[in-house]
């Protein structure tokens, strides 16, 4: 699901990794990457886990899906100019070849 929709990242939260899914975790994260989406790993949550540590992980995530989410801003403007600029070149044209056919 995350890996088709553009609005969507992966997360993993774990305390460890092993156990009898463990096998599918790599398999996931790669459909994942492969698609273009994002996907962060905390394979090692538990007690013992100093918060700091968390907290920078956390902060590192945050600072790159704004840029992440600035990127695909760009992006879709970017399409949009493009289809405008598109239709308007065909309504010109189309409109063009109209005249001619008309005067002809």
């Amino acid at each position: 699901m995350t890996a088709r929709h553009p609005n969507l990242v992966g997360l993993e939260l774990s305390n460890f990794k092993c156990g009898h899914d463990a096998p599918i975790y790599t398999v996931v994260e790669e459909i994942v990457e492969k698609s273009g989406t994002p996907f962060f790993a905390f394979k090692d949550i538990d007690e013992n886990k100093p918060t700091g540590s968390i907290k920078i992980r956390v902060e590192t995530i945050t600072y790159f899906l704004k840029r992440y989410r600035e990127e695909m801003i760009r992006a879709r403007n970017k399409r949009r100019e493009i289809e405008e600029k598109l239709a308007a070149l065909e309504a010109e044209l189309r409109g063009g070849g109209a005249r001619k056919a008309g005067v002809a």
